[in-house]
């Protein structure tokens, strides 16, 4: 049995791919920042003061503008934040670290589209800002059988304040096998810096795993683009863990970083891109 769920833990790592990376914001406040697009493609960050004509806008850097109308394509509230007289935008993969899950949830009608260790692909689709529904299967072939795929939902149960918790599953089928992971996960923090915990248990066939396994990561950023990464866990008495880096933009993001195992030799590299919409 030891081997039996040591082995469907190990399948499911790298498939806790409960994250939807998509930030998108609501009608502002009257004080909020706001994201103002120019039919030229060009975004201004600041608030408008006077819808005019001309419209009057007070710009992140304390500079006011004013715009013909007609030049601007849309306005809404601004995910991001103002930091020295720059917008910094939200990181957009925030319900995920590299691999295993955070207890944050997106907004209802955004999804995206991953690469995880260059084979894994993953499509998610967020129906509610409570639920996500990711699945995928391999770009390459199947493994000595039928093609395996994953489904992976989470259910976000509880936001309050700086604290976010989620259920979730993940389930992986191949051949006339399957494995998967049951698990809770609460995450304490802002989108800039948070620490995760989650505990699981796997299964394979019917069976579950005879003890759970653990998950602690944690985030910080450091830069408007980057933040550095880390997450481990402990199951079966094994030890993994992983650290690195995320780089990111608006929609797109980057992961690169290393996994240790705890008496291998050496490590595996862990590269990971999301676009989100």
């Amino acid at each position: 049995m030891r081997s039996r769920s040591f082995r469907a833990l190990f399948l499911c790592l790298p498939a806790l791919l409960t994250a939807v990376p998509a930030v998108r914001a609501q009608a502002p406040a009257a004080d909020s920042l706001q994201e103002i697009r120019l039919v030229d493609g060009s975004v201004l960050y600041g608030r408008v003061l006077d819808e005019g004509p001309p419209v009057s806008v007070r710009l992140a850097g304390g500079e006011v503008l004013e715009v013909d109308s007609a030049r601007i394509r849309s306005v809404r509230a601004a995910p991001g934040s103002i930091r020295g007289g720059e917008y910094w935008p939200p990181d957009p993969n925030q319900t995920r670290l590299f691999f295993g899950p955070t207890g944050r949830t997106p907004p209802a009608r955004s999804g995206y589209l991953a690469l995880y260790e260059v084979f894994i692909p993953f499509v998610s689709f967020s129906p509610t800002d409570r639920l996500i529904i990711s699945g995928g299967t391999p770009f390459v072939g199947g493994f000595g059988g039928d093609r395996p795929y994953w489904l992976a939902p989470k259910l976000r149960v509880l936001s309050s304040g700086p604290i976010d918790m989620s259920v979730g599953a993940l389930a992986i089928r191949w051949d006339d096998e399957n494995a998967g992971i049951l698990y809770g996960v609460a995450t304490r923090g802002s989108g800039d810096a948070a620490l995760t915990l989650a505990l699981g248990y796997g299964y394979e066939g019917g069976d579950l795993a005879d003890s759970p396994a653990a998950m602690v990561g944690g985030e910080a950023r450091v830069s408007r683009s980057v933040k550095l990464l880390a997450e481990g866990y402990v199951f079966d008495g094994e030890v993994l863990g992983m650290g690195g880096m995320r780089f990111f933009g608006e929609r797109l993001s980057a992961d690169l970083g290393i996994l240790l195992a705890e008496g291998a030799e050496g490590f595996l590299p862990v590269v990971n891109f999301v676009y989100a919409w």
